[in-house]
């Protein structure tokens, strides 16, 4: 079976590193469980332009360096990897791509292709996670966007959402192939009784 797994807020804890980058930088003090839309510029006050940019600098400073990996990751990855064949799926742009190949080879010692969808940094030249999933016949996706889960489980692609405060207000029981889990060990024992 091959899966996809989504990197920010998925593999990794983006969001609260770049928060606190941002607060930082701006003197601010936003919050993750007040984030109801992921990825939205007016928790920033800023424009869509604008906001890009700042990722642009996250990703060239000491907070994007120091991110961690998401609870559990790092432990069940190696589990995972044994058993299927992976690929990262992710909304960052293709320039990106080394600096997200040099944080997972340091941290996971192994090379993983890396798609970019880039949904992030613009929505009209994306190829969307669905797409990608079918295109590379990937039978289950890890994810934590409402969008991209909705979308790859009406195309028949099997989606663990894994549960943020941007995405708890989709009822995942209106579709038959979106799996609400928790943890990364809830994903592991999940994968397995798909076998």
């Amino acid at each position: 079976m091959k899966i996809g797994i989504d990197l920010d807020d998925t593999a990794w804890d983006f969001l609260d590193s770049f928060l606190i980058f941002f607060n930082d930088k701006f003197n601010k003090n936003i919050l993750k469980k007040d984030i109801q839309i992921y990825i939205s510029e007016k928790y920033f006050d800023c424009s869509r332009t604008e906001l890009v940019s700042l990722f642009d600098e996250f990703n060239r400073s000491n907070f994007y360096y120091e991110m961690n990996f998401s609870e559990g990751f790092e432990d069940i990855f190696p589990l995972v990897l044994k058993n299927f064949e992976i690929f990262f799926i992710t909304g960052r742009k293709n320039s990106d791509s080394e600096l997200l190949k040099e944080k997972l080879n340091n941290h996971l010692g192994c090379e993983i292709p890396i798609i970019h969808s880039g949904e992030i940094y613009d929505s009209n030249k994306r190829i969307t996670k669905a797409e990608i999933c079918k295109s590379l016949n990937i039978n289950l996706i890890i994810e934590d966007s409402v969008e991209n889960s909705i979308e790859c489980a009406n195309r028949g692609i099997i989606v663990f959402l894994l549960d943020k405060p941007w995405n708890r207000n989709l009822d995942e029981s209106k579709f038959e192939n979106i799996v609400r889990v928790n943890s990364w060990n809830e994903i592991l024992e999940k994968i397995n009784l798909l076998e």
